[in-house]
């Protein structure tokens, strides 16, 4: 079984999102933005919520060069309906389009409009236009053992 290794990332970190040619050669890059993470802040009625994510993953070939490439999808508006065990249950502002419409999103934070994270995707029913987020204040605990917080 392997080790847990992490790092504390500072505060002033600026992360980009780049373009690569087939070198690995940078050819634009953006900053995106990192979000901090409040573990008391929790999903209400009155909040609209969103997430996104790279979808329909696929491999293409063009010129003898092999790439992966998604989709980025955008999924606004979502509103919280109720806590559900573990999990946050929030509904879509549309009728669900399908689970490969979400695939690759487990993992993406959903947020409120202030750029709160409250959850992290996992699953979803399309019956019920349904989208299924773990809490992040499930997650605390573990991240103050691994950031030293906990002994």
């Amino acid at each position: 079984m392997g080790r847990i290794i992490h790092v504390e990332v500072p505060s002033d970190l600026v992360a980009f999102r780049q373009e690569l040619d087939h070198d690995g050669n940078v050819i634009k890059e953006i900053p995106i933005h990192v979000f901090k993470i409040d573990f008391n802040v929790e999903p209400t009625v009155d909040e609209k919520y969103g997430f996104a994510g790279c979808v329909k993953p696929r491999i293409e070939h063009h010129n003898l060069q092999t790439y992966v490439a998604s989709e980025l999808m955008i999924y606004p508006d979502l509103k919280y309906q109720r806590s559900e065990n573990e999990f946050d249950v929030f509904k879509l502002p549309m009728k669900h389009p399908g689970h490969d419409n979400f695939r690759g999103c487990s993992g993406a934070p959903v947020i409120d409009s202030k750029g709160n994270v409250v959850a992290l995707v996992c699953h979803g029913y399309v019956d019920r236009d349904e989208i299924y987020a773990i809490s992040v204040k499930r997650y605390q605990v573990v991240i103050d053992i691994l950031v030293g917080n906990i002994k």
